[in-house]
């Protein structure tokens, strides 16, 4: 049933193709990205119950492919390298695997594209963009990521008004071969799981229906004539409950970021994004996100400062997921330096106070971003 899905979106995919033949003599060319990281967390302060003193050494990264076949079609695929399960106790490069985050066909037919497969919706921005190497840590909570299904998008650019794409897409989560993971494999009773070896529809969670019942609707844009450093991101998700939900989830989010030119080498880049769900994944709470971040750039360093609180409302009767109302912050602060060639790294501190208690935490980074291309010229 999966296979034959897969295999009808890249049918209908195909047949929203232009059909003229054109020139592809630079073809085909393999664009790839690599974003590599090893990080280190240690909590040296925790309050009693949490786990304290604790310290995780994993690597954290992600590659990205394009195989460009013509000038608009392409094959497009991000694997990750990261744990697979939370850390319980002192461990180093322990508990990693690899999975196909997103595959998927996409055709650009000029203002507009079309694509179909697995892929990550894109709702929210602040799990991607807030500053910093633990600013993403609250946000992350509503990243929707490894869906099945088949989208469009449409661009709209203009001198005064700016630039602005609106894109569209209906998904389910993904259960076929392409959730499974290599090298760790966790079991869905792990305690300390983070994703499991492989998704099953009676697994349950926001959108696991295996048929195209969810959907985004997403706007983004900005450069506009009267503010041309604004940018903007609005978005509507729905995904509808699986077999151990109780309701459909229905979240809203928006945000806006800018980039401040401060004098010669310097900058300040502001972000703010409030995300809203009723039923927030399929369950008896409703969730307020409200991150506010900025970052400090001069020259070959930076310097970035995030706060984002997380608001859980439930049910008076305790039938909620976590049997009352929460209230959660995250404050955080790091500083990076690019060493040139590719080459990165950072440092930061972060505080979290979950359920009335503090854990604090220190790490660093040490990253390295490499682009290349195969083959002809695009």
């Amino acid at each position: 049933m999966m296979t034959e899905r897969l295999a009808f979106l890249a049918a209908l995919t195909l047949a929203l193709a232009p059909c003229g033949a054109r020139p592809q003599s630079s073809y085909p060319v393999l664009v790839g990205e690599l974003e590599l990281a090893v990080r280190f967390d240690h909590i040296y302060d925790a309050a009693t119950g949490q786990r304290a003193h604790l310290s995780d050494l994993y690597p954290d990264s992600e590659i990205g492919l394009a195989l460009h076949v013509t000038d608009w079609a392409s094959l497009q695929a991000t694997l990750v390298i990261e744990p697979l399960t939370d850390a319980s106790s002192n461990r180093a490069f322990e508990d990693v695997g690899l999975y196909a985050e997103q595959l998927f066909v996409n055709f650009e037919l000029g203002r507009f594209a079309v694509y179909a497969g697995k892929f990550n919706p894109a709702f929210g921005t602040a799990w991607d963009r807030a500053p910093g190497i633990y600013g993403t840590d609250f946000a992350e909570d509503y990243e929707v990521t490894e869906q099945i299904g088949l989208g469009a998008a449409a661009k709209l650019e203009t001198l005064e008004w700016g630039a602005h794409e609106l894109n569209v897409a209906a998904f389910f989560a993904d259960t076929s071969f392409l959730s499974n993971s290599a090298i760790t494999r966790p079991r869905r009773d792990d305690p300390d799981l983070g994703r499991a070896k492989r998704l099953r529809l009676a697994d349950g969670g926001a959108g696991n229906t295996e048929s195209l019942q969810s959907f985004l609707l997403a706007l983004n844009g900005g450069s506009f004539g009267f503010a041309p450093n604004l940018g903007y991101h609005v978005s509507l998700l729905r995904r509808e409950p699986g077999r151990a939900e109780i309701a459909r989830e229905t979240g809203v989010a928006a945000g806006l970021q800018a980039e401040l030119t401060l004098g010669p080498g310097a900058n300040l880049t502001p972000l703010v994004e409030v995300a809203r769900f009723f039923h927030f994944a399929g369950q008896a709470q409703d969730a307020d996100y409200v991150t506010v971040g900025a970052e400090i750039g001069w020259q070959s360093w930076s310097l970035a400062f995030s706060t984002t609180a997380r608001y859980f409302s439930e049910p008076e009767d305790g039938s909620g997921p976590n049997g009352r109302n929460a209230r959660d912050h995250l404050r955080a602060i790091s500083l990076g330096h690019d060493l040139g060639h590719g080459l990165g790294v950072a440092v930061g501190l972060k505080n979290e106070r979950l359920n009335g208690q503090d854990v604090n935490t220190v790490g660093f980074v040490v990253s390295y971003d490499y682009d290349f291309q195969l083959g002809g010229r695009r």
